[in-house]
């Protein structure tokens, strides 16, 4: 699941932003001169529409601001009012723990990487790889490609 989440302010809905005419955008973007037209006064607004295209290129890693958005926990600050800007870090990345781990936790993983891949779902059984490899076990990658390249 991919959560999307866009929200503005009472002041940004007051302003406007100036963008560049079409016509003079394509112009500089082939080499010509830009004809003389004045650039467009775009208001802001509550509505409109965005288009945005996903891809995996960075697999099950997530990478942004930490947050605590889809917790219990209530908001702080009334809704509409401005906030105090957030400083963007990126979230750190997991280590392996260094205990040892159950057998029977290790059988597990290979089991359900296995199930999953009969069942020809390969995001769930990366997110198990992934998972495994948290817990410090390397059997499951093993399990994951041994099964990936005998199909």
């Amino acid at each position: 699941y991919i959560y999307l989440l866009i929200y503005t302010t009472q002041q940004d809905l007051a302003k406007t932003t100036m963008v560049p005419h079409p016509a003079k955008t394509y112009a500089k973007g082939t080499g010509h001169q830009p004809p003389a037209l004045n650039d467009i006064e775009v208001k802001h607004s509550l509505n409109g529409e965005i288009q945005i295209n996903v891809t995996n290129s960075n697999g099950t890693r997530f990478i942004g601001i930490p947050t605590k958005v889809f917790t219990s926990e209530k908001a702080a600050q009334p809704v509409g009012q401005a906030a105090a800007p957030v400083k963007a870090t990126a979230a750190p990345a997991p280590k392996a723990v260094n205990t040892p781990v159950d057998q029977d936790t290790e059988a597990y993983f290979n089991q359900a990487v296995t199930k999953a891949l009969k069942a020809n779902d390969i995001n769930k059984a990366m997110n198990l790889v992934n998972e495994a490899e948290k817990l410090g076990l390397t059997s499951p990658r093993q399990t994951f490609l041994k099964q990936v390249s005998s199909k």
